[in-house]
């Protein structure tokens, strides 16, 4: 969680601190790093035997709001802040803490993730409660520190206590050899079954789909017969992996999880197009054009912004630019707005394919062994610049789109610092993964555009070979 940007706080007392309650709610509401403000009571102005509420009522309505992903945090108080503290803490998940003093109000973020503070009325005053509130709405636990398998170990506990089993599996399960515990991770079952309908994706796979048909059909009726083991490649790998990012899992969760959006954009942006591209979309279209058709597919190809894009010294830069926006705010308008979500579904994929048209496309993009020379050299600063923005996601210690909260959030879901971490855990990997089969692919292409070379000067004539020569001296005075 950011330090307080967008929290939603819930307050809470027994009749024992009400009064607290009410000025601790009032400081809050003017607080712009809070969201939304949820007052569970008491009020003087109940009912009597509402306003006598037990404080055990308060402390797990509380718990119950913050376990449900309703809230994010709880401020709550009584006489002393013991009771509504072990009252919440009797909720699964619930971590409170009774604090009083400046360090130890820190601590219980810090050290402990703790979701709900505790004070007493009766044992602090009212202007140092006031202060620990607000600083303590502004402490962000970070889930790579050294006191976060401390917390797994409480996290894992319960867990354990949840499971099925004989006494024996459940030790096993509470305290495993490490002593460390894994992170919730999204169920096997959750991951097959989530699947919608993107309706900018369903287009894009529909016309996809279509056009390649008729590719198929045009080119059979002049006679060539297009490889089958493309046409598989394209509408399974090719178009079933557009449709597993965006219509299954990742486009699913990628307006509530970062790291589900940056694998569904990463992947659309680097993977799908390689994958169509084993299907020879555009060789495909030149068989099964006429003339007319040909010439305009060429004029097309010849247009700057595929050029640019295919440029290899450009394209580190189109990639840079696009996931430099996950360092910003804009970064939750792209997963939450359905326009925005539309214009990435179509318009990732496009930008993937004319990046890596010089690659899967190379008969149209030919070039000399000295100008593979530098795109060799561009690659591996493409290595570097491609590993910013997931690094910067990765050790950043505030979430950058200030969203410290998840709507609907489920038990298996990260909090939203941890969740930007995976994000950039995600990008790096993919991002260097990726450049690997690409410097493959560029030896592979250098070593054809040697042997085409040599195969040129081979063809030449004698004369035709001391007309070069001449002309390359008369270029180097």
């Amino acid at each position: 969680m950011s330090p307080g940007a967008g929290i939603r706080l819930i307050v809470g007392a027994d009749e024992a601190g009400v009064d607290y309650k009410d000025q601790i709610l009032a400081d809050l509401r003017t607080d712009p790093r809070v969201a939304e403000v949820i007052d569970i009571g008491v009020n003087r102005g109940d009912a009597p035997e509402e306003f006598a509420k037990p404080y055990p009522y308060v402390g797990i309505a509380a718990g119950e709001l913050i376990r449900d992903g309703q809230a994010d945090r709880a401020i709550l108080f009584c006489g002393t802040g013991i009771g509504v503290a072990i009252a919440a803490n009797k909720v699964d998940g619930i971590r409170a803490a009774t604090a009083h003093d400046c360090f130890s109000v820190e601590r219980s973020v810090l050290s402990n993730d703790c979701q709900v503070l505790t004070m007493g009325q009766r044992v602090v005053g009212l202007e140092l409660a006031r202060r620990h509130a607000r600083e303590w709405i502004g402490y962000t636990f970070d889930p790579s520190s050294a006191s976060a398998d401390k917390v797994k170990v409480l996290t894992g506990y319960e867990d354990a206590e949840a499971c099925p089993g004989t006494p024996g599996q459940a030790r096993a399960r509470r305290l495993p050899r490490n002593g460390i515990y894994h992170e919730p991770v999204p169920p096997l079952d959750v991951v097959l079954t989530a699947w919608q309908i993107d309706w900018a994706a369903a287009a894009l796979i529909g016309g996809s789909a279509l056009l390649y048909a008729l590719g198929l059909r045009a080119a059979a009726a002049r006679g060539h017969r297009h490889p089958v083991w493309r046409t598989l490649a394209f509408y399974l790998l090719g178009l079933g992996s557009l449709t597993v990012l965006t219509c299954g899992f990742p486009g699913v969760y990628s307006a509530q999880l970062r790291w589900a959006f940056t694998l569904k954009i990463s992947l659309l942006l680097f993977v799908v197009p390689l994958l169509i591209g084993l299907g020879k979309p555009i060789s495909l279209a030149r068989t099964a054009l006429p003339p007319r058709g040909v010439g305009r597919l060429n004029r097309a190809l010849a247009h700057g912004a595929v050029r640019l894009a295919g440029n290899s010294m450009a394209a580190p830069l189109l990639g840079l630019a696009l996931f430099s926006t996950f360092l910003t705010p804009a970064f939750y308008t792209l997963r939450t707005a359905a326009w925005a979500e539309a214009l990435l579904t179509v318009g990732v994929p496009l930008l993937g394919m004319m990046m890596a048209l010089p690659i899967i496309e190379d008969a149209d993009f030919r070039r000399s062994s000295a100008f593979f020379i530098m795109e060799f050299v561009f690659v591996f600063i493409e290595l570097l610049v491609d590993a910013v923005p997931g690094i910067l996601l990765r050790l950043n210690g505030q979430v950058l789109d200030h969203v410290a909260s998840t709507p609907s959030a489920l038990g298996w879901f990260p909090n939203a610092l941890r969740d930007q971490q995976l994000a950039g855990d995600v990008l790096w990997f993919i991002c260097e993964i990726v450049d690997l089969p690409l410097i493959i692919l560029m030896f592979i292409r250098f070593s054809r555009s040697d042997k085409r070379e040599a195969r040129g000067f081979d063809e030449l004539t004698d004369s035709q070979l001391d007309e070069l020569n001449a002309e390359h001296l008369r270029r180097g005075r």
